[in-house]
């Protein structure tokens, strides 16, 4: 008996697991994550028109391939998000692990119940007017050691799934990381940017730190483009990400906001705290020399104008940005490499 509290949804989970598992031997599917996803999804028989296309394909009697395989898994699983991943990883990783509980529960039992029935053999095994009972021993040995062993399986079994269904979270975040990065800079992309001032308001209003946002642009870019190449451009966007990401706090988040500009999010940095980082970025940036060893052309300084806002409380994320933005407008106005702060917001009613 365990001495667990008794969990229907993760009850269920065993039940959806017994009938996929089996299905997936039977159809010769690889145990890979994504297909145990897919199959887990198919014996909840939420999406019909999964369950027709693995139907129809059962019917057929046509081989499971692991390009139809992977279009399940693309068409059905991976573009549903990561929220509806994590549920199943959630729910199979749960199931894992109270898995391998009873496998190590039954197998500590059943080595329990060996020794002591061993033990009864030897001693029964010299009396004589009790012949029978040394047999009767010896066949529940043989039974007990057949468990054992059965046990051992299935703990084996559970394992590697267990270590396939962590290879499925690592490949979950990845997929969540490329999501949320920009593929040229390897910074956060605008969607990650907006999820992460939304995060760090939320923060800033619960703790009633200061939070400031950045927003920078690099100067003249267009003419970097025409005279060098977009080539030239893009190792430009990735050297400004660089020296951003080097200057910054772990805190912060750098993010490529649009073309050729960027953005940071500091929180936990008063208005003060974000001009005098932001200056150090713009200085760091300007002292460097530029040359294209590849294409073997002379770049020269690049440099960046900024704009600095302070969250206000009760501000709206937009807002926040948009002060930031009219500063690094101002700064551009006002001659470029330089950095401005914006004007202070009108405090909500």
């Amino acid at each position: 008996m365990s001495d667990q509290p008794e969990n229907p949804d993760l009850n269920r989970a065993v039940r959806y697991l017994q009938l996929a598992l089996p299905e997936m031997t039977e159809h010769k599917v690889p145990a890979t994550p994504r297909n145990y996803a897919v199959w887990y999804e198919y014996v909840l028989g939420h999406n019909p028109e999964l369950n027709a296309l693995i139907d129809a394909r059962k019917g057929s009697g046509a081989p499971f391939t692991e390009a139809f395989n992977d279009s399940l898994y693309q068409q059905f699983i991976a573009d549903r998000g990561k929220a509806a991943i994590d549920n199943i990883r959630e729910n199979v990783r749960q199931l894992i692990n109270e898995m391998l509980h009873q496998a190590e529960r039954q197998g500590q039992s059943l080595d329990t119940y060996l020794t002591t029935l061993e033990s009864a053999s030897q001693k029964l095994a010299g009396d004589q007017s009790q012949v029978d009972l040394p047999a009767l021993v010896g066949e529940l040995l043989s039974e007990t050691r057949s468990q054992r062993a059965s046990t051992s399986d299935i703990q084996a079994s559970v394992k590697t799934m267990a270590d396939e269904i962590r290879a499925l979270r690592k490949e979950v975040e990845r997929l969540h990381q490329e999501a949320n990065t920009d593929p040229l800079t390897r910074v956060a992309n605008r969607r990650a940017f907006d999820i992460a001032l939304d995060n760090a308001i939320a923060s800033a209003k619960l703790n009633g730190q200061p939070l400031s946002v950045v927003m920078l642009d690099i100067d003249y870019f267009k003419k970097v483009n025409d005279t060098h190449g977009h080539l030239v451009g893009d190792k430009v966007l990735r050297f400004i990400a660089s020296v951003l990401r080097r200057q910054t706090k772990g805190k912060d988040t750098v993010a490529r906001y649009g073309g050729e500009e960027f953005a940071i999010i500091m929180p936990e940095t008063p208005l003060q705290g974000a001009e005098a980082a932001t200056e150090n970025i713009r200085r760091a940036i300007a002292a460097q020399v530029l040359h294209d060893s590849v294409e073997n052309q002379h770049i020269g300084h690049v440099t960046i104008s900024a704009g600095i806002s302070e969250y206000v409380y009760g501000e709206e994320p937009d807002t926040l940005v948009s002060r930031a933005d009219a500063a690094l407008y101002r700064a551009k106005q006002n001659g470029r490499n330089r950095v401005e702060v914006a004007d202070e917001a009108p405090h909500p009613a």
